[in-house]
């Protein structure tokens, strides 16, 4: 049978774009990407990202092996991608803080992790935090300096379109409506924002469609084992240039801590507590309500003192504070019962003590789509129709995408030789 497509690849955020954009090096194979969204930056988890680059220091090697690998990885990758390509990136750092007692002993955790992943890291005292961040209020803490920022849609935007120059077809406002599974390979019926609808076949079908995974796994395998949850994450942010006391530089985050499943409350319990209950799947580790410096962009020389980038982007004024997570609002509610400029101060006020209400204003929201049947991320075949293969990745999915899409391309081409 002669197929129309080497590959298909539904959803065109951070992990299809990165995809499409690594399996079209050779250009050797005939890629289509489908995107539901009219523009490639549209409506979807890898557009509304707080852009943090992450270090990997979250991720247990025994119980998270891809994110522990491909986090460490595609980190390095990302920065060389971006100096490369002229994507906005810097290296800020990033202080993880303990408060007291309780929290540095989630601190000496999360060191030992981070040695074991092969992440530079460093223990600091509450003198050498106030030397680094003057208004954050710590304890001690760990200093990571590989963390950093991106901007999410200049990464975005850029791996998409280098992917349509090596020659992959883009088609946006689409959407994969049915996929009928054939001898070999799969036929996709889509049906574009006009109402037109098409079919064509594909020998390899990459499904990375993000928050609904799960229901285009479902269109050929009703047996899918993983179902996605939505997990809203909102943001808000400050100006640090308001007053002395709100000048920060680097990614600030509190120590990471746990909350009850049932109720969403934040388990104030020791480290060992921590440990027993997260075993006993009572409540779900979190990395916590952070502080990030965004990039701005300018038409005009940026201020003294700010680092510029390509086309006039800089680290910025603007710092963004989040996210603050709820479940249970659907995948695709944006703005409904949005959590107030309270709560993002209660939530840094134990490190960062000088924030006001009258600082913070709301800043954007965001969904991202979690496996609740997995803590690491899921790349794998279908079980059914080995000629898929299912991507359901969250944080840290904007950091490991190219590496995700390196992890798996080797394979990919193997299968279709």
């Amino acid at each position: 049978m002669e197929f129309d497509l080497d590959i298909a690849i539904i959803g065109g955020g951070i992990i299809g774009s990165s995809l499409a954009y690594v399996l079209s090096q050779k250009g050797d194979l005939s890629i289509g990407l489908i995107e539901q969204n009219a523009n490639i930056k549209g409506e979807n988890q890898s557009s509304r990202p707080s852009g943090v680059i992450h270090a990997g220091i979250y991720y247990p090697g025994e119980t998270e092996p891809l994110k522990a690998r491909l986090c460490v990885e595609g980190s390095r990758m990302l920065y060389a991608f971006c100096r490369q390509h002229g994507v906005p990136a810097a290296r800020t750092g990033k202080l993880v803080v303990a408060v007291d007692d309780r929290e540095e002993e989630y601190l000496e955790d999360l060191f030992a992790r981070s040695r074991d992943n092969g992440v530079t890291i460093e223990k600091l005292s509450a003198a050498q935090v106030k030397e680094k961040e003057p208004n954050v209020r710590a304890q001690c803490a760990l200093y990571v300096p590989d963390s950093g920022i991106v901007e999410p849609t200049a990464l975005l935007d850029k791996l998409y379109h280098l992917a349509q120059e090596q020659g992959v077809m883009g088609l946006t406002s689409t959407k994969v409506v049915a996929i009928r599974p054939l001898a070999r390979g799969f036929e996709l019926v889509t049906r574009t924002s006009r109402g037109e609808k098409e079919s064509f076949t594909a020998k390899t079908l990459l499904n990375a469609a993000g928050l609904f995974a799960d229901d285009v796994a479902r269109l050929f395998n009703p047996g899918f084992p993983f179902t996605v949850e939505p997990v809203r994450g909102e943001s808000a942010k400050f100006y640090k240039s308001v007053r002395p006391q709100l000048a920060t530089k680097m990614n600030v985050y509190p120590a990471p801590y746990g909350y009850f499943n049932e109720t969403g409350e934040k388990a104030v319990v020791s480290f060992a507590e921590f440990k027993q209950l997260t075993a006993q799947g009572k409540i779900t580790r979190t990395v916590g309500v952070h502080l990030t410096p965004t990039f701005d962009l300018s038409d005009v020389q940026a201020a003294e003192g700010a680092t510029s980038f390509a086309r006039n982007y800089y680290v910025g004024n603007t710092v963004t504070i989040g996210p603050v997570k709820t479940v249970g609002l659907g995948k695709e509610d944006y703005a409904s019962q949005l959590k107030t400029e309270e709560v993002y101060a209660d939530a840094v006020r134990s490190f960062f003590p000088h924030l006001g209400l009258e600082d913070i204003s709301l800043h954007q929201t965001g969904i991202m789509a979690v496996p609740k049947q997995n803590k690491d991320f899921v790349i794998q075949r279908d079980e059914k129709y080995p000629d898929a293969m299912h991507f359901i990745i969250d944080s840290p999915g904007l950091t490991a995408g190219l590496a995700i899409a390196e992890y798996v391309s080797a394979q990919i081409r193997k299968d279709l030789s």
